[in-house]
């Protein structure tokens, strides 16, 4: 039995000859072909466009790319830093800006101006200038020069009307304190404001006057300009300018220009003899000074009472 369906089964198609198989099968061998030649068309235009995507892909900038799964790009935090730096949602009473200046300003301490007060100045190159200084709230003045520390600042620079000093890393610049115009201690009726020397003695001069234009060391240079004077390069005395009515400089008969060069025996040429003009002046009953006045050298003699 299965040998004679086997025969059969060869005799249906393997007896058959090309033209027969031809008639039988044409119709099948067309949609065959039809077949492959649409497969093998539609391989073609995947790859044609697989090649565009890839060379698209290629040239598109990397930032501009999306990330994976349509997620849009994050934008760093550098983007939105103008919000918080001008406060655009009202968020807070100030903006960034403020308050990093108000932080530096607590950094920085109070302002310099409020913690001391340039009483007096003598302008001098280098060493030989000096300034009156009064920490504030320690009724107290002192004699600085250029590299001293003042409240935690260095004296950096003299001029004639103001003084440099380097805080931390910044330089601030303090004028002297103005003094009110006009003379000191107004001469009273009938009474000469310059001291007039006795015939032949000394200058006789009030007590009480003196000691009002002299209430510290500040209130005396600030009632004329001092400045160093040089003779053959060598520290030779203060000379004196812009003296202001009513002051002990006029009071004593010194005029613009006189060059004080020492008192009682001591040259003047630093800021302690400056200081010790000043005590001697305090303190004693008489002294002397030294002056050169229009190229001649002259004595005065003083006494207080």
């Amino acid at each position: 039995m299965p040998l004679a369906l086997l025969n059969r089964f060869k005799g249906l198609f393997f007896n058959w000859s090309p033209a027969e198989l031809e008639k039988r099968y044409h119709h099948l061998l067309i949609l065959l072909a039809i077949a492959v030649i649409a497969y093998a068309l539609v391989g073609l235009g995947y790859d044609f466009m697989s090649f565009k995507l890839l060379k698209v892909q290629r040239n598109r900038p990397a930032a501009a790319s999306a990330a994976p799964g349509g997620v849009l790009r994050k934008e760093p935090p550098e983007a939105y830093a103008a919000i918080p730096q001008r406060n655009l949602f009202g968020s807070t009473d100030k903006a960034v800006a403020e308050k990093k200046a108000e932080a530096e300003a607590a950094v920085e301490g109070p302002d310099f101006s409020t913690l001391v007060a340039v009483k007096g100045i003598v302008a001098g190159s280098g060493k030989d200038g000096f300034v009156v200084v009064e920490e504030q709230g320690k009724n107290k003045q002192m004699l600085y020069k250029v590299g001293n520390m003042v409240a935690g600042a260095k004296l950096v620079k003299i001029s004639r009307k103001a003084v440099t000093f380097l805080v931390g890393d910044k330089e601030r610049v303090l004028k002297m304190v103005e003094t009110s115009e006009g003379p000191l201690m107004p001469a009273r009726p009938g009474q000469p404001t310059v001291a007039m020397p006795a015939r032949g003695g000394p200058m006789v001069i009030s007590r009480s006057e003196v000691d009002a234009s002299l209430r510290d060391m500040g209130t005396m240079l600030s009632q004329a300009q001092l400045r160093p004077y040089y003779t053959d390069g060598k520290p030779d005395g203060f000379i004196i300018t812009n003296i202001r009515p009513g002051s002990v400089y006029e009071r004593l008969g010194l005029v613009n220009g006189d060059v004080v060069q020492g008192t009682d025996g001591r040259k003047l040429v630093t800021a302690d003899d400056v200081t010790a003009l000043y005590n001697s002046m305090k303190s004693n009953s008489s002294f002397m000074l030294k002056i050169r006045r229009g190229g001649s050298d002259q004595s005065l003699q003083y006494v207080f009472r």
